[in-house]
This record gives C-alpha cells, structure tokens and sequence, in this order.
C-alpha cells in the first residue's frame, strides 16, 4: 500500500480520537458523579446510625475554592467494629465542634467503611453533574486535540521521510 494512501487513512481514524474521548470522559464523569452524589444522599436518608467521637479538625484555603472544613472522628458499629472517617462540613456545623465532642454517623452496614457525618453535610446537587461532564469533555477534546496536532505532526515528518526513501 502506498505511504500516502496509509497516512491519509490513519489521519482520517486518527480524527475521530478527540471526539471519541471527550465523549468518554464526558460519561464517565456523568455516571460516576450521579453515582457519588446518589450514594451520599443514600446514606444520609437510608444509612445506620451510630455516635462518634470528633478526633480531629481542619481548616484549609485554596485561592480557587475558598476555605474547606473537614472533620475526622471515630465511632463503632452495633458488632463493636471501630471504625473512623473524615469528610468536609459546612463551617456553622464545624464551628459547633470541639475534639472529643459528639457527632453522629451515618453508614452502611453492608460496608461501613462508606461513612459521614448526619449534620452539616451537602449532598452533591445532581444538577452540576451535567456541567462538570460537559467541563471535563471540552477540556479533554482540547488537550486531544493538542495531541493529535502533534501526532500529526510527526506522521507527517515520517510520511515525508519513508516518502523520500521510496
């Protein structure tokens, strides 16, 4: 087969690259966050129940996202399994807390290392699911693009090369 006739056919397949994994990414940070955000409000309407014990709290700051409140703690299920977790509440709930103070847990018995604390907890709203999909999918088609010009590039260099040889 000729060189020029092969580049042009894995040009031609090599198009559709960004497309095809900017709709993979774009899906799969659609399910995979419906399925998060499901679960978490899952747990906190459906979830056992149990007291923990406050270990440890953080505040931190990102200049993208603000400052974050988070909350470790310990507790035990109903078959005295001693467990811990930690997860990110909203400040008047983290403000109320000291080391040592009470909170209550929700978690799945199936699995109760899937645990969080009952108050002070946002479930992810389903609606920004579609939008961090469709965010994930154009940066992903950018950055693929960016390869595949590259790509390009070099078959072109490797065309022209095998191109002289012949």
């Amino acid at each position: 087969m000729n060189v020029r006739v092969w580049a042009t056919k894995l040009e031609a397949i090599a198009s559709l690259i960004p497309i095809i994994i900017s709709v993979a990414v774009g899906m799969a940070v659609l399910v995979f966050g419906v399925q998060a955000s499901l679960s978490e409000t899952e747990l906190l309407n459906k979830g056992s129940r149990a007291s923990g014990t406050v270990i440890d709290k953080n505040a931190s700051y990102d200049p993208d996202e603000g400052y974050t409140y988070t909350v470790s703690y310990t507790f035990s299920t109903p078959n005295a399994e001693q467990l811990s977790g930690g997860w990110f509440i909203e400040k008047p709930v983290w403000d109320k807390l000291i080391i040592g103070s009470q909170i209550e847990i929700a978690f799945d018995p199936a699995n109760p290392s899937q645990n969080l604390p009952v108050e002070g907890v946002k479930a992810t709203p389903l609606w920004i699911m579609p939008i961090a999909a469709v965010l994930f999918a154009v940066v992903s088609f950018v950055v693929s693009s960016a390869l595949l010009k590259l790509v390009r590039a070099l078959l072109m260099r490797l065309t022209n090369k095998l191109s002289r040889q012949t």
